[in-house]
């Protein structure tokens, strides 16, 4: 399932670069959520280094674009088994975002 995911998102990011300001370019959607370029290099930006690939290459990227999407997946998981009303789990969400 994942993969399917990145594969689609890899064709869908080729499919965009010719038409699409790079800051508008969507690179995966999961549920109702667009996942831009600019989402991806923000993200490598806050995230904690611990989390980040070694490296910043084409692999390095799509590491990073791996972990965005496990985390989506894991929202869309919890939202619908009903943890967006719990205080936990919202104070977990808020530090993990």
């Amino acid at each position: 399932m994942k993969r399917i995911i990145l594969v689609c998102a890899a064709f869908a990011m080729f499919l965009a670069l010719g038409c699409t300001k790079r800051e508008d370019l969507v690179v995966v959607r999961i549920g109702d959520r667009h996942i831009t370029v600019v989402d991806v290099e923000n993200s490598s930006e806050v995230m904690e280094e611990k989390y980040l690939p070694l490296t910043k290459d084409l692999e390095g990227k799509r590491e990073l674009l791996k972990h965005i999407i496990n985390k989506e997946i894991m929202a869309l998981k919890a939202r619908s088994a009903g943890y967006e009303k719990e205080e936990w789990f919202v104070k977990f969400w808020e530090k993990f975002r």
